[in-house]
């Protein structure tokens, strides 16, 4: 089996509301919405956010990171939380920054390294 590939850092620049914005809840108008209140738990989502994180030669994955310190974290409907998924997001209030990203300041700022497996490694 080959190391994974080398990292590379791309920073996550998530403006200010959405990043501040507490989880969202799943339906509860159904069968599921039924299981939650009959086992006495909560609909919602502690926040997070979706990746497809893809390079030539190598395996893409599909992952979400949560947002350190959401009140959902402990209690997620859908059980998703592992405590390597969940990342600090840090309040950026630097201009220069937010015109590099095109985005209004401040900000939330997500460092993360995402490793990939080569194409044809053996798992």
């Amino acid at each position: 089996m080959s190391p994974p590939a080398s990292p590379t850092t791309t920073p996550a620049a998530v403006p200010t509301p959405r990043a501040t914005a507490h989880g969202n809840p799943i339906p509860t108008d159904g069968p599921i919405g039924e299981l939650l209140a009959a086992m006495g738990r909560s609909e919602m989502r502690p926040a997070h956010i979706h990746f497809i994180v893809a390079a030539p030669g190598h395996e893409s994955v599909t992952t979400h990171l949560f947002v350190e310190g959401d009140p959902y974290l402990e209690s997620d409907a859908v059980f998703g939380v592992k405590d390597t998924l969940i990342a600090p997001f840090t309040r950026c209030d630097d201009p220069s920054q937010a015109a590099e990203f095109q985005i209004g300041s401040p900000f939330y700022l997500l460092e993360w390294d995402f490793v990939l497996a080569r194409t044809g490694d053996a798992c």
